[in-house]
């Protein structure tokens, strides 16, 4: 994987929570696990309307250096947008890069 084609810079972030002293559990906040550089290839998009308000919903595929471990559970953070990680695929044979399909939803209205 040519370095050049990694050109943005993401952080991945995993929600952090716990117990209080009754066993109940503590909403979590997002915590950066790693801070890599990225490409992003926008896929598709939709606009919707959802409680009188216009959404904008797009698809983007994330290829980052191999790094196992990420999650559905976690969500990345670029340009001061969080995008939603729905699948992670690894190239286990050769361990070069990890491919993550997020979505990030706009709100435009």
């Amino acid at each position: 994987m040519k370095a050049g084609q990694l050109n943005r810079r993401i952080e991945i972030q995993e929600k952090q929570g716990g117990l209080d002293e009754y066993g109940e559990p503590i909403p979590g906040q997002w915590t950066t696990i790693h801070t890599v550089w990225a490409s992003i290839r926008l896929l598709s998009g939709m606009t919707a309307v959802k409680s009188n308000i216009e959404i904008s919903v797009i698809n983007a595929s994330v290829r980052i250096r191999y790094l196992p471990g990420i999650t559905a559970a976690m969500r990345i953070v670029y340009d001061n947008k969080y995008y939603d990680i729905q699948a992670v695929l690894n190239d286990e044979a050769d361990r070069v890069y990890t491919d993550i399909l997020a979505k990030v939803g706009l709100n435009t209205g």
